[in-house]
């Protein structure tokens, strides 16, 4: 899922991010601007993550999943229905 998100925020698919987003959070992002805007600061970030992942481990339940990514930086990953979505990258 988190993958499927990055590579959906790199082609600039709005309309996928959105799957990746937990749905308490959607109402914040209405347009498709508005997302754009809200990522653009973190491509730095999520730029490291994507590079990081295949060596990251991964902890987690049934409804949560923590992917440490590097020291102190740590992506979350939460279980809507049948879906992953992403809940936070720190």
């Amino acid at each position: 899922a988190l993958l499927q998100f990055l590579t959906a925020i790199r082609s600039g698919h709005w309309a996928w991010v959105r799957t990746f987003i937990p749905a308490d959070r959607l109402a914040a992002y209405t347009s498709d601007e508005a997302l754009a805007a809200h990522l653009e600061p973190l491509k730095p970030t999520l730029g490291a993550l994507a590079n990081a992942l295949a060596q990251a481990p991964v902890r987690g339940t049934s409804d949560r999943a923590e992917i440490a990514w590097g020291p102190g930086q740590t992506a979350v990953l939460l279980r809507e229905g049948e879906a992953w979505k992403v809940g936070d990258i720190q």
